[in-house]
This record gives structure tokens, C-alpha cells and sequence, in this order.
């Protein structure tokens, strides 16, 4: 599995490049963190219907083999992906 994400309390922009990847890897999974910006989650929750995005905790972990990170470098700053970290051939 390839997934995307981008960090905690995700704005526009990380949003933006979140589905922006999705294009370049469409069979890449979109994982939204648990806490966005307050304009984002109601911005998501309207058009819910046209973006495709699972959270954090709905991913299996152990299946995923590329991670895309978009909109920062820090491990620290993504949700709840510490598990990946250490994964080898990620």
C-alpha cells in the first residue's frame, strides 16, 4: 500500500498537496491527520462527497509499503505515523 499525508493541524496548503500527490500517485491512499485546521475541517465537511481521505486510525500499518509526505519533514509533526518510522524498505 502507498499512502500520503501531511502533518498535524493540516491547513490549506497541506491539504492541497495531499490531494495534489493523489494525482501524481493515484493509487496512493489519502490520510488526513485527526486534527485539522479549524477552516479545513468545515471546508471537508461540505464537500465530503469529492475528497477521498481516510484518518489516521483506519490504515493498517503493517501493509504500507511508500509513504508520500507532503508539506513538511519532520516526523514529529506527522499523526500517529511513529510506527512507521523504523520500517525497513519504506
Amino acid at each position: 500500500m502507498q499512502m500520503i499525508t501531511t502533518h498535524k493541524g493540516a491547513d490549506f496548503d497541506a491539504e492541497a498537496s495531499v490531494f495534489a500527490a493523489k494525482i501524481l500517485y493515484a493509487e496512493a491512499v489519502a490520510v488526513l491527520p485527526k486534527s485539522l485546521n479549524p477552516n479545513v475541517k468545515t471546508f471537508l465537511s461540505i464537500h465530503k462527497d469529492v475528497f477521498d481521505a481516510l484518518s489516521p486510525h483506519e490504515i493498517q500499518y503493517e501493509k504500507v509499503m511508500r509513504l508520500i509526505v507532503v508539506d513538511t519533514n519532520k516526523w514529529g509533526r506527522l499523526d500517529q505515523m511513529d510506527r512507521l518510522k523504523k520500517k525497513k524498505n519504506l
